[in-house]
C-alpha cells in the first residue's frame, strides 16, 4: 500500500472521528432546546437554502429521505419548521422554518461560530483552507465530477 494511501485513509478516519466529536458536541449544546445534530443539520439547509421539500433535503445531505422526514416531523412537534404548500408540485409540500426555528438556529450558529473560535486559536489560515481544499478534491473525485 503506497504511503499516499495510507495517509489518506489517515485522513479520512480522522474526518470520521472529528465528525463523531462534532455530532456529540451538537447534541450536547443543543439539550436544552432538544435540537440534535441531525435536526440542525436540516434547519442548516433550511436556513441556508430556504423552504425546501424533503426529498431534496435528503439529495442535499446524501442522507435517505426517511431519516429526513424523521427529522422534520420533530422540528414540526417542536413548531421551529412547518409545511406549506409547493406550488411546483401537487403532493410535494415544502418545509420551511418558523420564525421561532430561525432564532434558534442562529442562536446555535452562534455558539458554533464561539465555539470554533475558541478551538481554532492556533490555527493558520492557510491550514484551514488547505484542508477543505483537499477534502473537497477527495469529495469530488469520489462523486465522479473530476
Amino acid at each position: 500500500m503506497s504511503k499516499k494511501i495510507q495517509a489518506a485513509q489517515k485522513l479520512i478516519q480522522e474526518v470520521r472521528r472529528t465528525f463523531q466529536v462534532l455530532r456529540e458536541l451538537s447534541d450536547s449544546m443543543n439539550r436544552d432546546v432538544a435540537v440534535t445534530a441531525a435536526m440542525r443539520s436540516v434547519m442548516e439547509t433550511l436556513c441556508d437554502l430556504g423552504p425546501r421539500p424533503v426529498p431534496e433535503i435528503a439529495t442535499e445531505k446524501h442522507v435517505s429521505r426517511q431519516h429526513i422526514q424523521k427529522n422534520v416531523d420533530e422540528l414540526i412537534r417542536l413548531g421551529l419548521a412547518r409545511t406549506k404548500k409547493n406550488p411546483a408540485h401537487k403532493r410535494s409540500v415544502l418545509i420551511e422554518l418558523t420564525a421561532d426555528g430561525r432564532a434558534i438556529y442562529e442562536c446555535i450558529r452562534d455558539a458554533e461560530i464561539q465555539l470554533l473560535n475558541e478551538a481554532l486559536q492556533k490555527t493558520q489560515l492557510t491550514s484551514i483552507k488547505e484542508a477543505h481544499d483537499t477534502l473537497l478534491s477527495l469529495r469530488k473525485r469520489l462523486e465522479g465530477e473530476l
